[in-house]
């Protein structure tokens, strides 16, 4: 009897198990690509793979190997600890993307603040030697950086010496997809 891989068909996830239960033991593998040729991406409807992604997790906290592959980058950051990058054929980057990101020190580092005073906190950030630049639009204060660590000690001196109070600060660069961006010349 034929499998019946359509879209809405639930057949994607069937094929997802029988292929981590065909290569046994505690080394499971599930790619976008099964050797079915059924991309798991197409033929999983949201509900599908939020399930296929708990049943991921809870294959790997009981201790299974799992590799997932995906051109979603944004499924893989959900799913995965430690994710390799490969581009044309070649390993560029491997470890958590947040490693990946802070060990790219060619790059600036791109970050959001929320303050009682933006403009008076851009003034003061300027003059840092890890700051590449601030950008003050539409009372939004965005900083590129060249040393995070320096200017993670540096904000919230400069905030108390100018009594300015932080209520944010969060990286705007800092996902899979943004590092998948910076290591793949365009």
């Amino acid at each position: 009897m034929p499998i019946d891989v359509r879209p809405d068909s639930g057949a994607c996830e069937l094929l997802v198990k029988f292929r981590l239960r065909a290569v046994g033991g505690n080394q499971r593998r599930a790619e976008g690509q099964d050797a079915f040729g059924v991309r798991v991406e197409q033929c999983a409807d949201p509900r599908q793979r939020l399930r296929m992604t708990e049943m991921l997790r809870r294959m790997a906290s009981e201790g299974a190997t799992v590799v997932f592959s995906s051109h979603i980058l944004e499924e893989v950051e959900r799913l995965a600890e430690n994710v390799l990058v490969i581009v044309s054929g070649r390993l560029a980057a491997s470890g958590s993307f947040h490693q990946i990101r802070r060990l790219m020190t060619d790059r600036p580092h791109s970050l959001r603040l929320r303050s009682s005073d933006n403009r008076r906190l851009a003034a003061a950030l300027i003059g840092q030697p890890a700051v590449f630049g601030v950008d003050l639009q539409d009372g939004d204060l965005t900083v590129r950086c060249s040393d995070l660590s320096a200017f993670a000690q540096a904000v919230p001196r400069l905030a108390r010496d100018a009594r300015i109070s932080l209520f944010e600060l969060y990286p705007t660069d800092e996902s899979l997809e943004s590092v998948f961006s910076y290591l793949v010349p365009r």
